[in-house]
């Protein structure tokens, strides 16, 4: 029985002693002391209770929380029941909502448990008591103190003239100034403590309490350096070790002046006409410094300026000149408001560039300088390096020392001696260096000198009597202002018929009679004096014969021709232009043409004949030349090449035409006995095979000569050297010169050039039922004479087949694609021997 007793005392002191040991552990881990709990105003207390049973068989009960009033009475606030199951989870919990506001919360899986009370306000500090009723084991209570703290409200920040400090920025303040900042705080419990901070040092921790449950404390600096440039000053005020405390910060700002402004970059040569950039770097100011770039005097604009932590890159664009040679680049910092700290850096320029040249005359000389003087001439240079080559030029030709033609270059001086008309011209220097070449101003020299004959030679004029004469007296002067004198025979005072254009005299000489043929002088006169030499125009008798130069057909018709004549015939002449046309065969005058113009339209010509034209003037002083002239008419139409026609033959086409031949054949042999021999030879030619559509047959048999093909048997007798052409082959063009006495034009195809040993005649030919030759083509013929030669130019003559009826080639006046031309042939070369 007494063993049993004290082994339950024993038991419940170990109880007692592992419950103080919780307490007093749990406590230590909150900073409080023996069954003392401090939590923070607005956030979570936490008091522990142990609810571990004595005994390892036992089983939890119940967990009452009690809160003492302040009479020391115990007032239920919390239970957690767990004597009807055998899960915790299961286990039943009640709040008194009234007291606690249904922030409280028993937490029974942590170790040891807990009651939380989220949201801790003041009122909730007091005492509370934790009783815990096992199965088997006693009762267990824990007594715990509960203590809230309230942490400060606010934080101000007050400069040295009272005003709240805000933008978190302080000044700006100057090196050297003294600044005084007094951080109040309010609010709290218990009073809190408020102390200075610059970064992580503490400044000042000396805070006085004020009424009204505030605190505050001053903070003085003095002597403001550099080093405090955006310095953090930080004031906290804090009542426990629990939260963070409350702070403001605040960055000081200070104007500091530039300390140095330096050229970026080496000092190197530069070419003018380049782009350069140059960059001044600014340290240590603040604000941003404005920083201005000169040039000499002048005020550059085309800058751009970045700053960032104090340092500030301003960068200039230039293109420097010849003229910046040795000037002073200038970066001038001026602070924005310390107008007394600035900094200028400077910089010598250094400027290469081609020469600069200024072409001059010499001293008292003038653009205008008269034969026989001398002129000279200077070339002024600037160069940056100096030039290493100097060059003359005249009309844009390089000159060299000449002593012989008195040309003498002496490095930037030019000597002409004696000039002549030769050295008018512009003149100019050019020199070279390491940076180019480079061109002065032209300078333009003018030479004056005596008229002259611009013709070297006597010049020859034709004339007839009643003839005018347009003589022109060309002079080169200079000055151009001439006047002019002209004599005949070499009797001075011949005035008659003068006349004055510009630098030149134009004499209209009017030939009366014979006395009036001989020699004519002129000569002119400028400021310079006379001239030497007159101009020599010899005036001689022209032959009336060569006044017609040649004559052509520019078109041709089956019954007419069109011809078109060249002359030379005065205008005081005032003659007729006369053609004639006889029959070639006959020798008769058919007509005779009278015109006023060197062109005739020839009508009603007859086909198939040769034609004689000739043509000359008419005047009061004679007639002219005559040219003569040959053409034949065509007389029968051209038969187009079957063989080209591109026919196909389909089999619905071969039995229509196989129908309509039958038809024709039954036709034919309804006619009478009289027509049964045509009409066979009419089927016979009707009766087409495949070949025979691009190809005609004609039969052997001869017809008998109808009067057109008599007619054609005489002419060709008559005409043995006529070749005839067949339309099917291509004609060769040549070009035959007209300048010989005569000229013969022929139609011919090579292929077919026929001899005296292959004679051809037109009863060789097959004969139509009309009754002309097939394939037949008539020649054209012409012939050109002259009665003395004459020089002509060269031109082809192309003839065409316009009209595909008549199988003759007709003239054309110009060029044309697609048509056939013909040889000009000499008369010496007769068709028949080709």
């Amino acid at each position: 029985m007494y063993a049993l007793l004290i082994f339950i005392l024993i038991n419940l002191l170990i109880s007692v002693n592992c419950i103080s040991d919780l307490s007093t552990n749990y406590g230590n881990e909150l900073g409080a002391t023996m069954n003392s709990i401090v939590a923070v105003q607005g956030i979570v207390a936490k008091l522990p209770c142990d609810i571990t049973p004595t005994f390892l068989d036992d089983k939890l009960h119940i967990v009452i929380w009690n809160k003492e009033d302040s009479e020391g009475k115990l007032i239920p606030i919390y239970t957690f029941d767990s004597r009807h199951t055998s899960h915790f989870k299961q286990a039943k919990h009640w709040s008194d909502e009234f007291l606690l506001d249904g922030r409280v919360h028993f937490r029974y899986e942590e170790d040891p448990a807990m009651l939380t009370i989220n949201n801790v306000l003041h009122k909730d500090e007091g005492f509370y008591n934790c009783r815990v009723d096992f199965k088997r084991s006693p009762t267990r209570n824990t007594r715990l103190n509960l203590t809230v703290i309230i942490p400060p409200a606010n934080v101000i920040v007050l400069n040295e003239k009272g005003i709240k400090v805000s933008n978190y920025e302080l000044g700006p303040y100057s090196e050297g100034d003294v600044i005084t900042l007094t951080c109040i705080a309010t609010g709290g419990v218990p009073v809190p403590k408020v102390t200075w901070w610059q970064e992580n040092a503490l400044l000042d921790d000396f805070s006085e309490d004020l009424a009204n449950n505030t605190v505050r404390n001053i903070l003085h600096m003095e002597k403001l350096q550099r080093k405090h440039f955006h310095r953090i000053l930080t004031c906290q005020a804090s009542n426990n070790d629990f939260v963070a405390p409350i702070s403001t910060s605040m960055r000081i700002d200070l104007n500091l002046p530039p300390i140095s402004a330096t050229f970026l970059g080496e000092n190197f040569p530069l070419s003018a006409g380049k782009l350069y950039q140059f960059k001044c770097e600014v340290i240590g100011s603040h604000p941003a410094p404005r920083i201005t770039w000169w040039k000499g005097n002048t005020n550059m604009v085309d800058v751009e300026t970045k700053s960032a932590n104090g340092t500030a890159i301003s960068t200039l664009t230039v293109i420097p000149t010849a003229d910046d040679e040795g000037k002073y680049l200038s970066c001038n910092v001026e602070h924005t408001v310390l107008r007394n700290h600035s900094l200028v850096s400077s910089r010598k320029l250094s400027v290469l560039y081609s020469p600069l040249l200024t072409l001059n005359l010499g001293k008292n000389l003038s653009n205008k300088i008269k034969e026989g003087r001398d002129v000279y001439f200077d070339c002024n240079i600037k160069a940056n390096p100096w030039v290493y080559k100097i060059s003359w030029k005249h009309n844009d030709k390089t000159l060299n020392s000449n002593l012989a033609k008195g040309v003498i270059i002496n490095n930037q001086s030019l000597v002409l001696q004696n000039v002549y008309r030769d050295k008018t011209g512009s003149y100019l220097c050019t020199a070279i260096n390491k940076e180019g070449e480079s061109v002065s101003n032209s300078i333009h020299l003018e030479i004056e000198y005596l008229p002259k004959c611009r013709l070297n030679k006597a010049t020859i004029y034709e004339a007839l009597l009643n003839e005018t004469l347009q003589i022109n007296c060309e002079l080169d002067a200079n000055p151009k202002e001439i006047e002019y004198m002209w004599t005949f025979n070499n009797t001075e005072g011949f005035q008659q018929y003068f006349s004055l254009h510009r630098n030149a005299s134009y004499l209209m000489y009017t030939l009366k009679s014979g006395k009036d043929y001989g020699t004519l002088f002129c000569k002119g006169t400028n400021e310079i004096g006379d001239q030497f030499e007159p101009c020599v125009f010899t005036i001689i008798p022209r032959d009336k014969m060569d006044l017609l130069l040649n004559c052509s057909f520019n078109n041709q018709h089956t019954e007419s021709l069109n011809l078109a004549c060249k002359h030379r015939l005065p205008v005081q002449l005032n003659g007729s232009f006369v053609a004639e046309i006889y029959d070639i065969e006959t020798g008769v005058l058919i007509k005779r043409l009278t015109s006023k113009q060197p062109t005739f339209i020839i009508n009603k010509l007859d086909e198939g004949l040769q034609y004689e034209i000739r043509v000359y003037i008419i005047t009061r002083e004679g007639t002219s030349n005559v040219i003569q002239l040959n053409a034949a008419m065509p007389k029968w139409k051209t038969f187009k090449d079957v063989s080209r026609l591109n026919f196909t033959i389909t089999p619905t086409l071969a039995i229509t035409i196989g129908i309509v031949v039958l038809l024709v054949i039954i036709s034919i042999g309804l006619l009478t006995i009289t027509k049964i021999y045509k009409c066979k030879k009419e089927k016979q030619t009707s009766n087409y095979t495949n070949d025979s559509l691009l190809k005609p047959k004609f039969a052997d048999e001869q017809f008998s000569p109808t009067e057109a093909s008599d007619r054609l048997l005489k002419s060709d007798d008559k005409n043995p050297d006529i070749i005839p052409l067949n339309s099917s082959t291509n004609v060769q063009k040549t070009y035959v010169s007209l300048n010989d006495i005569q000229a013969d034009i022929s139609l011919h195809d090579t292929p077919f050039l026929f001899t005296k040993e292959h004679p051809r005649t037109l009863s060789q030919y097959n004969y139509d039922t009309t009754g002309r030759p097939s394939n037949f083509q008539s020649p054209t013929f012409f012939k050109y004479s002259h009665s003395r030669p004459a020089r002509l130019p060269e031109m082809p003559v192309e003839y065409h087949n316009q009209d595909i009826s008549i199988n003759v080639l007709r003239p054309l006046l110009t060029n044309h694609i697609n048509r056939t031309p013909v040889t000009l042939l000499p008369q010496q070369l007769s068709a028949t021997q080709l």
